[in-house]
């Protein structure tokens, strides 16, 4: 049901020495690029002594980011939305980690 990323084309290829594969839905490819790309541009809140925490994406930097990957500027709704789940799961499970 996955699809591999290596022929997804250029701008998307597996290093060579990857060995694991995830399995991407064709519709969800944009959104999981784009998400990957975002990995650096997340918004971080100040706990006091409980130290800091990912609070969500920048979404501010989607603008700049989506066409330097090759992804339709403005987003597809289907692109927000994969987006936003991949960005709420990651929260769900940092979260969990505290």
């Amino acid at each position: 049901m996955g699809i591999d990323p290596n022929k997804l084309g250029g701008r998307r290829q597996l290093p060579p020495d990857a060995t694991d594969l995830i399995p991407i839905w064709p519709d969800m490819v944009d959104g999981y690029a784009l998400f990957c790309s975002l990995a650096t541009q997340w918004n971080w809140i100040q706990a006091g002594a409980a130290g800091a925490f990912q609070a969500g994406l920048k979404y501010e930097t989607l603008p700049v980011v989506a066409p330097c990957i090759g992804v339709n500027w403005p987003l597809a709704p289907h692109v927000f939305s994969d987006l936003r789940t991949l960005e709420g799961e990651a929260l769900r499970l940092w979260s969990a980690k505290r």
